[in-house]
């Protein structure tokens, strides 16, 4: 008998340790085969790769029960809120399909979208959908009985997931990098600016309120920085697995990282991404939303699953515009011919200075450069210099060692 009890306390403690840090599994529910999850007020509306659309009630994690089920034909690949009783759905039938959800138990499509190619993900922004897959797409779905394109890019190659921040769209293409659409004219898309330098597939992206690209790719997060008429990459971080979704909240990017679970980085020195938080579920991952305290994650293996984040409160990512005062980044530094230093997106005016005080240059910035690159002249000597950045609102200031 003690034996048995023993055996079942070790069971416990097997199903129950987890390899997190600073997460916790709030609760779980096996849905029909979830590709992807939204999340508004006290319901989850989950779009099934086993077709159409399944509505849960989640106003207790732990006891996740389902609300309301509806079949269609083909694959629901991606699902995004439109209205107050709408949801968008990108399915594998060729179609982006609108779906009233007014009433769970009684769910209808009022409308649907037919396209060419086959859509595999969609975004609303107000009566406006984006949908990609062989095409990039926009939808006027402000009369979602009859949706009409507006706009459409064509030459696409296996497109993934997207993030939309007009004037901008940014597509991840799998194993053809990272592609940034001009949005201003929705009846014109093009093709702004195309990365190929990539060694492993673009998974996701995500970009956030500064012009910083957050790029998931097998075995990366990528942190390229948009600023006017340039894109360069500035940092990166290896991941434990396949980044397949990039949620930004505040200062923190949160990853399903496939089998490695749900990974949570601190992004408020875009220089210089950390690990803050980790859940490993050792099942897929493919899907993760944000509606703090949770964090929804899911995939085909590894159902849905509520973890708590309460210990990651939004904060406000007014840091992300430029980095840290008095940090900088000059590359290199120390150095001994010239110093490149990045510049913040809304740079007005550079200025130099010796040890003394005395300014020895300043520079009115192309604000269509990201950097500057000083080489200091001849009569410049060995010693520290400051350099002063003036923006809209603030100067920050940063020390640039010379070894002549």
């Amino acid at each position: 008998m003690k034996k048995i009890i023993i055996f079942s306390l070790f069971l416990c403690i097997i199903c129950f340790a987890a390899d997190s840090l600073n997460v916790r599994m709030a609760g779980r529910y096996t849905a029909t085969s979830p590709l992807e999850v939204v999340i508004e007020g006290n319901k989850a509306y989950v779009a099934n790769s086993s077709g159409g659309i399944q509505i849960l009630d989640i106003s207790d994690p732990r006891d996740i029960s389902e609300l309301g089920y509806f079949y269609f034909t083909g694959e629901a690949y991606s699902i995004t809120l439109f209205r107050d009783d709408l949801v968008a759905l990108a399915s594998s039938v060729n179609a982006v399909r609108f779906v009233n959800i007014g009433n769970p138990s009684s769910i209808f499509v009022v409308g649907s979208f037919m396209s060419d190619g086959q859509p595999s993900y969609c975004i609303s922004r107000e009566d406006t959908i984006y949908s990609n897959g062989d095409n990039f797409i926009i939808i006027d779905a402000s009369d979602p009985v009859s949706p009409i394109q507006i706009g459409i890019y064509e030459d696409l190659f296996d497109a993934a997931r997207f993030q939309v921040s007009p004037p901008w769209a940014y597509l991840a293409q799998n194993n053809f990098g990272l592609s940034v659409m001009d949005i201003s004219d929705p009846t014109s898309p093009v093709e702004y600016f195309h990365c190929l330098a990539l060694t492993n597939y673009v998974r996701s992206v995500d970009v956030t309120n500064f012009g910083h690209i957050l790029v998931g790719t097998d075995d990366e997060l990528l942190i390229y920085r948009h600023c006017t008429d340039s894109i360069e990459m500035i940092a990166s971080w290896s991941a434990p697995g396949p980044v397949h979704d990039i949620f930004i909240d505040g200062i923190y990017a949160f990853l399903a990282c496939g089998t490695a679970g749900l990974r949570i980085i601190d992004i408020s020195d875009p220089f210089s991404p950390s690990e803050v938080g980790y859940y490993s579920l050792g099942s897929e991952c493919t899907d993760v939303y944000i509606d703090y305290p949770f964090a929804w994650v899911s995939g085909l293996s590894c159902r849905i699953n509520a973890f708590n984040i309460s210990g990651f409160a939004e904060i406000e990512e007014t840091a992300l515009s430029i980095p840290k005062k008095h940090d900088l980044h000059l590359s290199p530094n120390p150095f001994n011919s010239s110093c490149k230093v990045l510049l913040p997106c809304d740079a007005i005016s550079l200025k130099i200075f010796d040890i003394s005080g005395k300014q020895i240059e300043t520079n009115n910035l192309d604000l269509k450069k990201s950097e500057f690159k000083w080489t200091p002249d001849e009569n410049c000597q060995s010693g520290v210099y400051l350099i002063s950045i003036e923006t809209s609102n603030t100067i920050y200031n940063s020390k640039a060692i010379y070894l002549k």
